[in-house]
Parts: structure tokens; C-alpha cells; sequence
């Protein structure tokens, strides 16, 4: 609602959380569990519905390509938006219907 993200800033839309080019949403997670955060113990934002694709250039160029270590981690959605898990996917998978949670620490 600052103008931060380009969204809805007034009505029901606007409490909703911003779209990503794949039809994802990104998010910024706090209090990050033993059962969420992908490892991390940190604050983190990710997105999610990212074709393996996409997700295997955005981990290799930003960070060290492997989907549960580094900076930015992936997991490997079974459903829509999931919720973050535990851990991130032991390895990505270029299938190409393969799609992934990614997060990254703040």
C-alpha cells in the first residue's frame, strides 16, 4: 500500500499479496519455525510458481545453484503457492512442469 509493489492499493485487492510474472505470489516471512523457512533462520521473501526453468537461472546466477543450500533456496511445489517448508527440494529438476518456491534471506 506504500507504492512499494505496483498492486491495488484500495478495496479487498489491496490487502492481497503481490503477483509475480509466473501468476505466483511473493511473500516476506518472519518468525521463521523449525517447520517452515526452508532451513533458513532469518527473515525471508520468496515466490513461488516458477518454472524449473526460471528458477534453476535465478538460483545459479544469484547464489551457488544447488536448491537447499546458499542464499536462495527451492522447493518443489506439488500444489499452487504452497506454504514453506522445512527444508528446500535435496536437488532441481528440469522437467519442464517442474515448478518451485524460491527463497532468498534478507
Amino acid at each position: 500500500m506504500a507504492g512499494f509493489v505496483g498492486g491495488a492499493t484500495t478495496g479487498q485487492a489491496a490487502g492481497q499479496q503481490p503477483a509475480n510474472a509466473a501468476n505466483g505470489i511473493m511473500g516476506v516471512e518472519t518468525g521463521v519455525t523449525a517447520t517452515s523457512g526452508l532451513g533458513f533462520t532469518s527473515a525471508i521473501i520468496c515466490s513461488s510458481n516458477l518454472p524449473d526453468k526460471i528458477a534453476i537461472a535465478v538460483d545459479t546466477q544469484m547464489d551457488d545453484g544447488s536448491s537447499n543450500t546458499g542464499q536462495v533456496r527451492g522447493q518443489l511445489q506439488t500444489a499452487p503457492n504452497p506454504d514453506t517448508a522445512a527444508t528446500g527440494a535435496t536437488s532441481y529438476g528440469e522437467t519442464g512442469t517442474n515448478q518451485y518456491l524460491l527463497c532468498k534471506n534478507m
